[in-house]
């Protein structure tokens, strides 16, 4: 080969290798964009897919929902003290709302037109509306015209410190009275106050005797206070 043609044939290998290179890179070039493209678009896809465990979720304010523990839970009406051979006791007047009906041991009832009849049991747990035996106290009179005076009549004490078959009570031969400082109607709750006092001797059942040493309870210096459900 010539030199002239040797000098030509290596300024077109050159050429053409620099055309070869800038093709490659190009392609390079594209080949990379493409790739950024579908990364980005991954993402987007992503944003937009349901969160998976681990990740951070929005916080999202949840409905509160009722306490069911609080359904039935007894409710305090009042309470009552008094000193019981010799030792002061303390007792708590209780409702309770099921299904929309009140619960409660202690209620009052119409027998005329202004005659009422009172019922007041003091339990000696706040979270009870149950005459189980276990150291209730029940006071019960009439109000003879609840629209003239505070006057009680006919009162009555009874006392179960150890079960049901071991009653006392004021009608076994004792006695009972109960004073009242406020008795005021408003609506179908009866606001009361009052004082009481009493012996109850024990109830004998069939024969049954009462306990050694415990024929009498004696009741002083009683005092309550609470809020009367209807019937």
């Amino acid at each position: 080969m010539k030199t002239g043609e040797r000098k030509r044939y290596c300024s077109i290998s050159a050429q053409s290798s620099a055309v070869l290179l800038s093709a490659v890179v190009m392609f390079l070039a594209a080949c990379g964009n493409e790739n950024r493209t579908e990364a980005s678009a991954g993402d987007s896809s992503k944003s937009d897919s349901p969160a998976v465990a681990g990740t951070t979720q929005p916080n999202v304010e949840r409905a509160e929902q009722p306490d069911r523990k609080a359904v039935n839970v007894a409710r305090t009406d009042g309470e009552i003290t008094a000193v019981v051979k010799g030792g002061l006791s303390k007792w708590y007047v209780t409702h309770q709302f099921h299904d929309g009906e009140n619960s409660s041991a202690s209620e009052w009832r119409n027998r005329t037109a202004s005659t009422i009849s009172v019922t007041v049991v003091g339990h000696k747990m706040p979270t009870t509306t149950v005459v189980s035996g276990s150291g209730e106290i029940v006071l019960d009179f009439i109000i003879p015209d609840i629209n003239l005076d505070r006057s009680a009549a006919e009162s009555r004490i009874d006392y179960f410190p150890m079960g049901l078959a071991n009653t006392y009570s004021s009608d076994a031969g004792g006695k009972a009275s109960v004073v009242l400082q406020k008795a005021e109607l408003k609506g179908d709750l009866l606001e009361l106050e009052g004082t009481f006092s009493g012996s109850l001797p024990f109830v004998s059942q069939s024969g049954k005797k009462a306990p050694a040493g415990m024929t009498e309870f004696t009741i002083e210096k009683g005092v309550f206070s609470a809020k009367i459900h209807k019937e």
